[in-house]
């Protein structure tokens, strides 16, 4: 996040999401004043039903949407969140259209998406989540034609798949994933 108007170089300050006050008690400005306040996106979260962990210093780190009630949520307000280190979407009416901002969040390293209506096309926006470890795709249709997208995560770890649509061809070229450790194929054509 960049600031205007920061001109005293000497001066401490005090991150609290968007929001910065500086010891002097001058308020910088945030650069994207549309983004909504860090805290009022947890408050709205915590209102759906999403279980929402906070690191020490308050900041949401990982946001499960398993027992939310979604109707109607923008994805796009995740990007107050940038701290967010885990994502979990568990069973949720979650399309290819809403992930499309989701590669904002740059800390990102655990995203769930099981039974989900996740599709190849879809991850085109996944493969912009450079951070990535973990990825859970199982019962969704992902394919052979998704595994393109998957061999663009630097750092992907670990890679669920179980119940998908991979057949020997995608298997294939997942093994060109260089960092993979634990890949789940389970319940496949394989």
């Amino acid at each position: 996040v960049s600031f205007r108007n920061w001109n005293t170089p000497s001066s401490r300050c005090l991150n609290l999401g968007f929001r910065v006050v500086m010891e002097n008690g001058k308020q910088a400005e945030a650069a994207d004043a549309s983004l909504p306040d860090a805290a009022q996106v947890v408050q709205n979260l915590n209102r759906l039903g999403t279980a929402v962990k906070l690191d020490d210093r308050g900041n949401a780190v990982a946001v499960d949407f398993s027992r939310a009630r979604l109707d109607g949520f923008d994805m796009s307000r995740l990007a107050a969140l940038p701290n967010v280190k885990s994502l979990k979407f568990f069973r949720q009416p979650i399309a290819d259209a809403d992930i499309q901002t989701l590669w904002r969040l740059a800390k990102l390293k655990s995203l769930a998406l099981d039974e989900t209506k996740i599709t190849d096309a879809g991850l085109a926006a996944v493969e912009k989540m450079a951070a990535l470890e973990e990825l859970l795709l199982a019962n969704t249709q992902i394919g052979d034609a998704g595994v393109e997208h998957l061999l663009r995560l630097p750092r992907l770890k670990r890679l669920r798949l179980s119940g998908t649509r991979l057949t020997d061809a995608g298997l294939t070229r997942l093994t060109e994933i260089e960092t993979l450790q634990n890949l789940d194929i389970s319940k496949t054509d394989i």
